[in-house]
C-alpha cells in the first residue's frame, strides 16, 4: 500500500518563539559592566562578555534545564539568580541585579523588523502564534508595544505546564 502525501499548498499559521526571534534581549555585557561600576568594581566589555557568553551556555545544559526554571515565575527567578551567582566572584552581588535587567521581558525590544513582518502575515490572512518558556504573560509586552492585535495566541510554559521542547509532546 502507498500513501500519497499532498504537498501544502497554503500556510494558514506561523508559530514565532519570542525571546530572540522577535524581541532582543539587553546587552548582558553592558548590564554586567554598569552593575559593577555601580558597585565600585571595573570591568571591561570583554570579561563582561565572555562572563555572560559562560552563563548563558552553562544555562543550555542538560542539568538546568532539568530543573524545571520555566514552568514559574518564582523557579525562574531562583533557578537563574542561582546560576547568576557564579558571576558574584567577578562583581560583588550581582546575581540578582543581571536577573532583573536582562530577563525581565519588560526591558527587551522588538527587533526592527518584528512589527513589518507580523503586519505583512497578518495582511495575508495567516494566523500567528507566539511560544515562549518566559515565565510571565507576554500578551502585556505586546500590547506595550502595539503589537497584540497582530497576535492570535500565546503560548507559555508555565501556563500549559510543558517546557519547550517537551520531548513527550514531539
Amino acid at each position: 500500500m502507498s500513501v500519497r502525501i499532498e504537498p501544502v499548498t497554503q500556510v494558514r499559521g506561523v508559530l514565532f518563539d519570542w525571546g530572540d526571534t522577535l524581541f532582543s534581549p539587553p546587552d548582558a555585557g553592558k548590564v554586567i559592566v554598569a552593575a559593577a561600576a555601580e558597585r565600585g568594581v571595573r570591568v571591561d566589555q570583554e570579561t563582561a562578555r565572555a562572563l555572560w557568553n559562560e552563563l548563558w551556555d552553562a544555562g543550555k545544559t542538560p542539568e538546568e534545564l532539568a530543573k524545571g526554571r520555566d514552568l514559574s515565575a518564582g523557579a525562574h527567578r531562583e533557578v537563574w539568580t542561582a546560576l547568576f551567582k557564579r558571576a558574584n566572584t567577578t562583581v560583588p552581588d550581582v546575581a540578582s541585579t543581571l536577573y532583573e535587567r536582562v530577563m525581565d521581558p519588560r526591558a527587551w525590544i522588538p527587533y526592527p523588523d518584528t512589527e513589518p513582518t507580523l503586519r505583512a502575515l497578518r495582511a495575508r490572512g495567516i494566523k500567528i502564534g507566539i511560544v515562549s518558556n518566559v515565565p510571565q504573560d507576554l500578551r502585556p509586552i505586546f500590547a506595550a508595544y502595539g503589537l497584540a492585535d497582530l497576535v492570535d495566541a500565546f503560548t507559555h510554559s508555565f501556563e500549559v505546564g510543558a517546557e519547550k521542547p517537551d520531548p513527550a509532546n514531539r
